[in-house]
């Protein structure tokens, strides 16, 4: 698999404030389950036209969302009314780069798959060999099927998140997105003549994979004991509330801290989870693709 990797330090920094590079191991056997087994609720089968429903949001769609968030980077969907999307090619770039994901590392969290996009050759004057290349008509293509006539205003970008020069954009080597960590909290859908619309609100909880513990295979049971409570000593609320419900999984290195913490957020068993922001998301799945297309995205903020 190639690496997903891009350029993300200042940006992240604005929300939570959390890093990672890109994980190279095995997949989570979750990979693309939003687009081979959407769930749809009794609710929304009997949707008429014009007709609305409050979802009742149970494991099943808790654990869908966590993959179509992670996998199709949430995290970084640019903010609009509808009908009044962005033109700015640097609110798509990353969600653009990430095009491929197909999982994630399931020690980590981080996302992992094959980029859709050339690579920037050996000696090119532009952006980093080995990072993404992407054609100016493919960018346009790319966020048009998710966000609708969008006409971007084709720019180079002075932060230097990405080089161009006019024909093409050329992607910088760096960071990744985080480990995400997204909860599924309201959900209703709209039948707008025969298309479903769905609007969901989504906990995004502010967990930093640098500070997890990972047992290590190599050490004794009561070496990685020790260790783990060297880790309990200085951890945060939020990451005790995992390690006490599932100390002696993590001891054993029978599940990771990633995974520990997707298991609870699929039970719902989140309260006291460090509460990053809300996102609230209008969109539809392209019967066709199955790619989800956007309508509307908010973002609140929570002070904690």
């Amino acid at each position: 698999m190639k690496r997903l990797i891009i350029c993300l330090f200042a940006l992240l920094s604005l929300l939570c404030g959390c890093t990672a590079e890109a994980g190279q191991s095995a997949q989570n056997d979750v990979d693309n389950i939003f687009l081979a087994n959407v769930p749809v609720p009794a609710e929304v089968a009997a949707l008429q036209p014009g007709e609305s429903a409050q979802i009742e949001v149970g494991p099943e769609l808790r654990e869908y969302y966590f993959a179509l968030v992670r996998i199709k980077d949430w995290f970084h969907l640019p903010k609009f009314a509808e009908g009044e999307q962005s033109d700015y090619p640097l609110d798509y770039w990353y969600m653009l780069l990430l095009d491929g994901a197909e999982g994630w590392d399931e020690e980590t969290g981080w996302l992992i798959g094959d980029s859709s996009w050339q690579e920037v050759p050996d000696g090119s004057p532009y952006g980093s060999s080995g990072s993404e290349m992407i054609a100016v008509q493919d960018f346009d293509a790319w966020v048009q099927a998710r966000f609708g006539d969008v006409k971007l205003q084709h720019q180079v970008d002075t932060g230097k998140y990405y080089d161009f020069d006019g024909e093409y954009y050329y992607g910088w080597a760096g960071g990744s997105i985080p480990a995400l960590y997204y909860e599924l909290v309201e959900l209703t859908a709209e039948n707008r003549d025969g298309q479903i619309v769905y609007t969901a609100l989504l906990n995004d909880y502010a967990f930093n994979e640098y500070n997890f513990f990972h047992a290590n295979k190599e050490l004794t049971l009561e070496e990685n004991l020790a260790e783990y409570e060297n880790v309990l000593l200085y951890a945060n609320e939020a990451d005790k509330l995992v390690y006490t419900v599932y100390k002696e999984q993590l001891l054993s290195g029978e599940i990771s801290m990633d995974e520990a913490i997707r298991q609870m957020i699929v039970a719902g068993r989140t309260e006291g989870f460090p509460l990053c922001r809300q996102i609230r998301v209008k969109y539809y799945l392209n019967q066709q693709t199955g790619e989800p297309f956007y309508l509307q995205v908010e973002e609140m903020l929570v002070d904690n």
